[in-house]
């Protein structure tokens, strides 16, 4: 099981790998296929004023803007399209080639590193942008991981979730049906259009459930709020990780659990490397980030590991406010 999930992860990357290189092709070659077509294309009059303005060239090829033909508007809208389709082109790569040499080892990282990524990363608001352009399609994505044991993997870690829970990461509510009658269930999520996805489900399911917008690096709830912390593959794609399982304990009770299920760095060399390096291209196209060492953050974080169960790169971990002294349980 543990090698399908790591062929299952490779093969989405490689996947999102050839859709960039199809729409780097796309952004690189249309501007000449519109060229050639001149005489069918229309170009709106605006183009005469500041072309900066028109970043995105594919909403400026919308039919819907037609209204001149005249071949020297339409020649230099055309070498404005190659100079923005270089611009972003460019971009990409930069962003790509900063992330690749960061030299920084994977996992928690140093304090100076992960607040020069916090101011980098305006607090978020990139992956939220991601997650709030993915929600339609999230359901579909997900799919396949839940055919190969992600279902059975969620179910027992929100199924064990009882009293007041926090779920932090909410998305699309898709964990919503997997707790208990009994339990008061409040999730939070930084993407506006997965929460609204949420709370449609949950009228769905005709389940009582209090959803917020926020984020889990500055939770909005008072000390010791839940009797239960749940989290479903989400510490892979915030910000500062260990920030985030400190705010996640402060809100625990102390006798509270945190339940977690996260995919982590393959502890072997040769797939860590690997992942190691796909991980900014992930990062920069959907949000996660594939060698997080999330067992050391939580550590880090000063919660104290009770269970694990480990499935290849899966982690179904069970955890507490550090102090309380217990032996952890792992099982394979």
């Amino acid at each position: 099981m543990a090698s399908v999930g790591i062929v299952v992860m490779l093969t989405v990357t490689v996947v999102v790998v050839l859709v960039v290189v199809l729409v780097v092709v796309l952004v690189v070659v249309s501007p000449l296929v519109v060229s050639v077509c001149h005489g069918s294309i229309r170009i709106e009059e605006h183009y005469d004023g500041d072309m900066s303005r028109h970043s995105n060239w594919l909403r400026e090829l919308s039919p819907r803007r037609c209204r001149s033909s005249d071949p020297l508007k339409i020649r230099r809208f055309m070498q404005e399209s190659h100079r923005t389709a270089w611009r972003n082109l460019c971009a990409w790569g930069r962003l790509i080639l900063r992330s690749w040499l960061r030299r920084e080892p994977p996992g928690v990282g140093d304090a100076r590193s992960r607040e020069r990524r916090r101011v980098m990363a305006d607090r978020n608001g990139g992956v939220a942008r991601g997650y709030d352009r993915v929600a339609p399609l999230y359901d579909w994505y997900e799919a396949p991981m839940d055919m190969m044991g992600g279902r059975s993997r969620r179910r027992r870690v929100m199924g064990g979730a009882g009293g007041d829970v926090l779920e932090v990461g909410v998305g699309t509510g898709r964990n919503l049906e997997l707790y208990a009658e009994e339990a008061r269930v409040t999730g939070i999520d930084i993407s506006p259009r997965m929460l609204d996805r949420a709370r449609r489900r949950a009228a769905r399911l005709g389940r009582g459930v209090e959803l917020q917008l926020a984020d889990v690096e500055a939770l909005p709830f008072h000390d010791a709020s839940f009797d239960t912390v749940t989290a479903s593959c989400v510490f892979c794609s915030v910000e500062d990780p260990v920030q985030g399982l400190r705010e996640v304990r402060r809100v625990v009770k102390p006798d509270g659990e945190v339940r977690l299920l996260e995919h982590v760095r393959p502890g072997n060399p040769v797939l860590g490397k690997i992942f190691d390096w796909l991980s900014p291209l992930t990062r920069a196209v959907m949000g996660p980030e594939i060698n997080r060492r999330t067992e050391e953050n939580i550590k880090a974080a000063g919660l104290e590991i009770q269970e694990v169960r480990r499935d290849g790169i899966w982690r179904e971990i069970v955890a507490r406010r550090g102090g309380s002294g217990s032996a952890s349980r792992s099982r394979e």
